[in-house]
């Protein structure tokens, strides 16, 4: 092999060893960059949903109902709505609706305030 194609051929394999060592430095980058907001946006969640938690025990104890009655009362097992108000859980839509009806409250009174609830969890 001649010294020029020696050369370029040495110089090719440089580069190319570079770029992919630049790429997988990059893909690295992107993993952990989107494991950091996957671990956010769980933080966030929980967060929300333990102060959504609260906001519906103070609701409930408001009414005077235990976890059972007021459980009995949405048609949910009584391990399903405490899971709710310790934030483990979140209900669906219908038993939202059903928890503002049973409770007499507005879903506005429900997630009220909890934006700002969060956001002072995080201080």
């Amino acid at each position: 092999m001649s010294k020029r194609k020696f050369d370029i051929t040495t110089k090719f394999e440089n580069n190319f060893e570079q770029g992919l060592e630049d790429y997988q430095e990059q893909l690295y980058d992107i993993k952990e960059y989107r494991e950091q907001l996957e671990k956010e946006r769980k933080n966030s969640n929980n967060l929300m949903m333990y102060t959504f938690g609260n906001r519906l025990k103070k609701f409930r104890k408001k009414k005077g109902f235990t976890q059972k009655e007021i459980s009995m009362k949405l048609g949910a097992e009584i391990s399903t709505y405490a899971n709710w108000e310790q934030g483990r859980r979140s209900p669906g839509i219908y038993d939202i609706w059903n928890i503002t009806q049973e409770l007499e409250i507005s879903a506005n009174d429900l997630f009220e305030g909890l934006l700002e609830d969060m956001l002072k969890g995080n201080q």
